[in-house]
């Protein structure tokens, strides 16, 4: 996938010159951006982006600066940075949208905290690449995407916080006031979840959880494009649906499922050490992006395409 330089430069500046561990530079290819990204997030400065940490704001207000690169104006208020409090924490969601031509919104959401650090061993940082830097970076390629070509319907950005301490982030957004008039034009919302690896059924494929609650599946596939695949979802007896942070749309009446690339039965890295840099297929990533983000446009031209709960 092809950005703006402007924008790949910016954000590789921001990587580059964050902090003292400037390591090694972004691979000079499309996936730039992506690269720059998750090895941001992923970064040991961060310590694994536990929430109620200094180290999990600073990554709010990191991508906070990348959504205002991105071209994206904050989805309320006049600040990114959407706060709510829980057991005594403040923490900041993330939240940015770029308006479409019509009053409808297609939602797409990634959650960015991870589970910190404990002191056992060389290694003690949980850096969660793909769980969930991987996420954020493919929903920020899907936001640029559709800043190089307007949208039917508006974007919806948003970075969830604390889904690892029970989708306390995700749960209140969609219970915040202001955020209620977005709500009600939200058509569907796209979750992605550990997208950084490739998945069980091959490259340039993602399965999405849940394909027994919506009709999102069978329109996704209709409009998919050529090489991509969406798959339903291989591990419902887990119950991935109601383990992320789409449900609380869900709740909500929103259609809106998760996106993942995960090998749930086979994984070695989810909630491990290993979960770094360098388990991520980038060359894999970008190329998913660009086929959904088509795909999703593909069908925010369909004036008539209903989404709809079973």
């Amino acid at each position: 996938m092809k950005y703006p330089k402007h924008f790949v430069l910016w954000v590789t500046g921001l990587l580059l010159c964050a902090g003292s561990s400037c390591a090694q530079k972004p691979k000079a290819s499309a996936d730039s951006l992506l690269y720059a990204v998750v090895k941001e997030l992923s970064d040991d400065r961060y310590k694994g982006r536990k929430s109620g940490t200094a180290e999990n704001e600073q990554a709010a207000l990191y991508l906070a600066g990348v959504f205002k690169a991105a071209g994206l104006k904050p989805a309320v208020g006049n600040s990114f940075l959407v706060p709510f409090e829980v057991r005594g924490m403040k923490l900041y969601n993330v939240c940015g949208i770029l308006k479409g031509k019509s009053e409808g919104i297609y939602a797409f959401g990634a959650h960015f905290d991870h589970i910190g650090f404990d002191q056992r061993g060389p290694d003690t940082v949980f850096n969660g690449a793909d769980d969930n830097a991987s996420g954020v970076a493919a929903m920020i390629g899907i936001a640029t995407y559709f800043k190089q070509h307007p949208p039917e319907k508006s974007v919806l950005i948003m970075a969830f916080n604390a889904e690892e301490m029970g989708l306390w982030g995700s749960e209140a957004l969609v219970a915040q006031p202001e955020m209620q008039s977005l709500l009600k034009r939200t058509q569907v919302l796209f979750n992605m979840e550990m997208v950084g690896t490739v998945a069980a059924s091959g490259r340039n494929s993602m399965f999405m959880t849940g394909d027994d609650q919506s009709n999102l599946y069978d329109l996704l596939k209709a409009n998919a494009k050529e090489g991509f695949t969406i798959v339903k979802d291989p591990y419902l007896e887990q119950e991935l649906f109601f383990r992320s942070d789409n449900v609380g749309f869900y709740h909500k009446g929103i259609v809106a499922h998760s996106f993942s690339t995960c090998d749930m039965e086979n994984t070695n890295h989810y909630h491990q050490k290993n979960d770094e840099l360098s388990i991520i297929d980038f060359d894999n990533l970008g190329q998913m992006v660009q086929s959904f983000s088509a795909t999703i446009a593909s069908m925010m031209q369909q004036p008539g395409l209903t989404f709809k709960n079973k």
